[in-house]
């Protein structure tokens, strides 16, 4: 196989990290405890992302050993090496406000529950990402929360527990699409 050049080294770190955190991921959603023995309940989702996701890092990983000591240049690669992949032109900034906003969000969480915490961050990544828009900021975040509620809490039943500093549960707690429409100023 001979030395594995730099993109290939960086390509099968992306592909473990991305195992670890869906084998971490794994056990954690083993721990959901559910009331019934049917076979969809609140882990089948969460379940399916995981497989997706360590599937999705096993196919980094065989792609980058597969093409490691191909001859034919990347698009992209510079001319006489690979050193431009990675992170080293990275917009570093930007991931580290990524990362952040994984904290953000699980603080507006527990402070203000399910909804607000999703209708924030989802703004605050839309800026992240350069979007300067505000009506299109406020609608995509808006939506974005209406269906992921829809969704997760509607939909899939889950509960959503209230915010230390607001309940939103007599709002939106486990709505159906008829009440959840119903209670909009439109």
């Amino acid at each position: 196989m001979g030395r594995l050049r730099y993109r290939t080294k960086i390509d099968l770190g992306v592909a473990f990290i991305t195992i670890a955190l869906g084998l971490f991921f794994a056990y954690h959603i083993s721990k959901i405890e559910t009331l019934s023995e049917n076979s969809v309940g609140p882990a089948f989702f969460p379940y399916i992302l995981v497989a997706v996701m360590i599937g999705l890092g096993v196919l980094v990983g065989t792609s980058a050993l597969y093409f490691n000591g191909s001859v034919q240049k990347v698009s992209g690669e510079a001319e006489g090496g690979d050193e431009k992949f990675g992170f080293r032109d990275s917009d570093l900034t930007r991931v580290f406000l990524v990362v952040a906003m994984g904290f953000v969000y699980v603080a507006l969480f527990y402070g203000f529950g399910y909804f607000i915490a999703t209708f924030i961050s989802l703004a605050l990544m839309l800026v992240v990402f350069g979007n300067r828009d505000v009506v299109w900021i406020l609608g995509l975040s808006l939506v974005g929360a209406l269906v992921y509620q829809y969704v997760f809490m509607g939909l899939m039943g889950l509960h959503d527990p209230a915010g230390l500093y607001f309940d939103q549960g007599r709002f939106l707690d486990n709505p159906s699409w008829e009440e959840l429409t119903r209670k909009l100023p439109f």
